[in-house]
């Protein structure tokens, strides 16, 4: 859930209230009890969908390349033998 304030205490302690945004956090800034605005942190490193085809592509590369685990070239039948 978000945290509220009041408009008259966000416009006073705004710096302290940036400080304290987390990530994941949002403020909800209310006047006279209903919701006006909400204050939420600056993603950095793109949008979501940037940082989801960053990770398609190195996942696909990983995948064409192959992941080493220190075991060698296998065949199936080198595996069934043992």
């Amino acid at each position: 859930m978000d945290r509220q304030v009041a408009l008259e205490v966000a416009a006073a302690e705004l710096p302290r209230l940036i400080d304290e945004l987390q990530s994941d956090d949002q403020i909800l800034i209310t006047k006279e009890g209903k919701p006006v605005a909400r204050l939420t942190p600056v993603r950095t490193g793109g949008s979501l969908r940037e940082r989801r085809a960053k990770a398609m592509a190195e996942a696909l590369e990983i995948m064409r390349e192959g992941w080493s685990i220190g075991a060698g070239p296998l065949d199936r039948d080198e595996i069934h033998e043992r």
